[in-house]
């Protein structure tokens, strides 16, 4: 699988907003593109149910939309996700990881990756009575790293709506 372009939109649940990026991630840098291209064959590799889409589905028609860029499409997603989302209880944030590319048989696929975040300690410098301190803070916006499984997503294969999901229960 090839990525060729991919964006990350913020859902916080807490606050209640979602912030869309206006623009795509650069996946020239290697450190990007080996994320995405990690968390997608980790993605591959889980344990994943099939099935196919409803072509007349209003939102599926969106995606299939060639007239939409990636960029809107990706921003649709995202609000629908979010607005979904924001209604059940105890739903984590996280980052929400649109991708798109081609497939090994040549097949447009659009990834859609929940990136829940993962508390992890970090330090952190801060200044009390002028004098410098080295403090160790909780960073609660750590995204999963690259060795790590996702845990909610969904890869869409663009030609036949065959998809590939992973989901885990919201109240």
């Amino acid at each position: 699988m090839k990525i060729e372009q991919g964006i990350l939109h913020m859902l916080d649940f807490e606050t209640g907003s979602l912030t869309i990026s206006q623009r795509e991630l650069d996946l020239k840098e290697q450190i990007i593109h080996q994320y995405a291209d990690k968390l997608l064959n980790k993605f591959l590799d889980g344990d994943i149910k099939v099935g196919e889409l409803d072509r007349t589905n209003d939102f599926v028609k969106q995606l299939m939309d060639k007239e939409m860029s990636f960029l809107e499409k990706s921003h649709t997603i995202a609000q629908v996700f979010f607005d979904c989302l924001k209604q059940a209880e105890d739903v984590p944030n996280g980052d929400l990881l649109v991708v798109q590319g081609i497939a090994e048989d040549e097949q447009p696929f659009l990834g859609i990756f929940k990136l829940n975040y993962k508390p992890a300690l970090t330090h952190f410098v801060d200044y009390v009575d002028d004098q410098m301190v080295n403090n160790i803070i909780v960073n609660k916006t750590i995204l999963p790293n690259m060795g790590q499984r996702v845990d909610e997503g969904i890869l869409i294969y663009l030609e036949t709506l065959e998809f590939h999901a992973i989901e885990k229960n919201i109240k």
